[in-house]
């Protein structure tokens, strides 16, 4: 049951322990957003002019965050732990969030499970001369700035979009990794999607994305792991599952494969990626192992394919089918 407007007060324990199993059951391990540095200014309480959500190459913290660390006024209200506030409070911040509104100060910031829509996100900043594109990706479960994690209508309910997470609270700690959109460019990434090369009115290119998955599906070459290793590195110690959904963003034989020659396919990947075998923990983690929720519907053909390829070998290695 999504925030209740109705409810005035801070969360009872049931309801935590609901909206905490909402978590861990329907939000991924890994998380994308693309942003520049020319961000919007809004006008604080106090009268300064300060950023929407302070982003950076280390960290991000919302606007009610970054005001509530930096005005310290005694009649602040912002940036209180999430289920110390009331659902109602909550339910009107998340949406006004949603819809783009700069009041009341927002203490969400917005994610998708899509790296590809993400990517289209960027080159779309990017088409129209915005400075210093980024790409962040974040692994949750590394984080240390305190920041829960919810699928969009978990929090709102119908009026939530299944493509956004909304997160409460500063982003940061070792799980946070950026790179640059000129650094991504530069290490191959249009060799893997071509497409990206195109402009489009569509700043998340749907349209696109879903040509993309018209295509036959392809072997994954040892050309592209090189490829997506290259692009991957730039996400630091996040290489390897980076290098994992990079190489889903087209359809791939070995998603659609069973028996001997899935197995097969999925050793060659393994191997290209040093027999790093700490994949294999990840089958057991319920966002991966439960996948219908995490890639909703027929638009997110791309994210259904990072989910089924990062199972699929995160299961073979876990059951010891390929070494």
């Amino acid at each position: 049951m999504p925030l209740n407007y109705d409810s005035t007060d801070s969360f009872s324990a049931t309801r935590q322990e609901e909206f905490e199993a909402l978590r861990t059951a329907h939000v991924p391990r890994y998380l994308f957003t693309a942003w520049t540095s020319a961000g919007e200014l809004v006008h604080s309480p106090t009268g300064n002019y300060m950023p929407v959500t302070e982003y950076a190459t280390t960290h991000l913290v919302p606007a009610g965050f970054f005001y509530a660390q930096n005005e310290r006024s005694a009649q602040n209200v912002e940036g209180q732990p999430f289920y110390d506030q009331s659902e109602a409070n909550l339910l009107v911040m998340a949406n006004a969030h949603v819809n783009g509104q700069n009041t009341p100060l927002t203490e969400f910031s917005t994610w998708s499970s899509s790296l590809l829509g993400t990517l289209f996100h960027a080159a779309s900043m990017a088409h129209q001369k915005e400075k210093k594109v980024h790409v962040t990706m974040v692994d949750r479960m590394r984080l240390d700035g305190g920041a829960l994690f919810w699928h969009a209508p978990d929090l709102l309910g119908d009026i939530g979009s299944v493509h956004e997470y909304l997160a409460h609270g500063p982003v940061r700690g070792p799980g946070f990794k950026t790179a640059t959109w000129e650094r991504l460019i530069h290490n191959g990434l249009n060799k893997l999607v071509p497409k990206l090369k195109a402009r489009t009115n569509d700043k998340y290119g749907q349209d696109l994305r879903a040509n993309i998955f018209q295509d036959a599906p392809t072997q994954i070459s040892d050309e592209d792991i090189a490829t997506a290793r290259q692009v991957a590195a730039l996400f630091g110690d996040l290489e390897i599952p980076a290098t994992i959904i990079l190489l889903a963003m087209s359809p791939r034989i070995v998603t659609h494969e069973t028996g001997n020659s899935k197995y097969l396919r999925l050793n060659e990947l393994f191997q290209g990626l040093g027999r790093y075998r700490s994949i294999g923990e990840l089958a057991e983690e319920s966002w991966l192992n439960r996948k219908g929720r995490i890639y909703a519907d027929s638009e997110s053909l791309d994210i259904k394919e990072w989910v089924i390829l990062l199972y699929s070998l995160a299961s073979a290695i876990s059951i010891r089918v390929i070494e």
